[in-house]
């Protein structure tokens, strides 16, 4: 009943997600998942490495609707598919004499209503703050740059509901700023011109296919040469 999952079914235990929850998410898997093969050689499924990605994202708050002011809880099929794998899977990269990612892109397509918008504000919050990664861009992406604003300003909206993550970003009109790292979150519209000279530690491109060009992704893609996971 859950073969396919994308992660060991004893991890997701000791994540915290029950078994019924497992069969849940296994039956609400999204239309489309496509991860960058976990397959690497000497990959492996941290759970420490997941954990704190998931406990980073449900430490904020929902900041619209029926839901809002209340603490986020990610729905089963959001950790099971998205959180768990993007974040623990690694493999000890010689080079850099540690453990790195080893999932660096995903495509995920669910339909409309189904939390988009939230996790990805908060897999974009993750990444600026609780990725160890000094001097980190995250970018919220797409077609135009309302589209782009609109999960960027969901993350400043979250960013300010959390008490450890209010004290440690400066949200401004157009950026989320942190001092200390010098870390810096931003909308990016379809202008790839402007995004060309990026030092991209993570990006989250919404509507994809809405895009008549490639253009941004591809400045995207290429502004991650310089960050060791990505």
């Amino acid at each position: 009943m859950t073969d396919g999952l994308p992660v060991p079914y004893g991890a997701l235990l000791e994540l915290g997600v029950t078994p019924e929850e497992i069969s849940a998410a296994h039956a609400s898997r999204p239309l489309v998942v496509a991860t960058q093969t976990k397959d690497a050689p000497g990959a492996y499924f941290d759970v420490p490495s997941a954990r704190r990605a998931l406990d980073a994202v449900q430490s904020f708050r929902h900041t619209k609707g029926r839901w809002g002011s209340t603490p986020l809880k990610l729905d089963p099929w959001q950790v099971v598919w998205v959180i768990a794998p993007i974040f623990g899977w690694l493999a000890y990269d010689p080079e850099l004499g540690r453990a790195v990612r080893v999932i660096r892109s995903a495509w995920i397509e669910v339909p409309r209503k189904n939390g988009k918008s939230t996790l990805s504000s908060g897999i974009g919050l993750v990444l600026l703050l609780a990725d160890r990664e000094i001097g980190a861009e995250v970018y919220a992406a797409a077609g135009s740059l309302p589209q782009a604003e609109r999960v960027f300003d969901d993350a400043k909206r979250m960013a300010l509901t959390s008490r450890a993550a209010r004290g440690r970003v400066e949200v401004l009109r157009g950026l989320i700023r942190v001092p200390r790292t010098g870390g810096v979150f931003r909308a990016l519209s379809k202008i790839a011109e402007t995004a060309h000279g990026l030092n991209v530690s993570g990006a989250i491109v919404d509507e994809v296919h809405v895009h008549k060009r490639r253009d941004l992704i591809d400045a995207i893609e290429t502004g991650t040469g310089a960050r060791d996971q990505p």
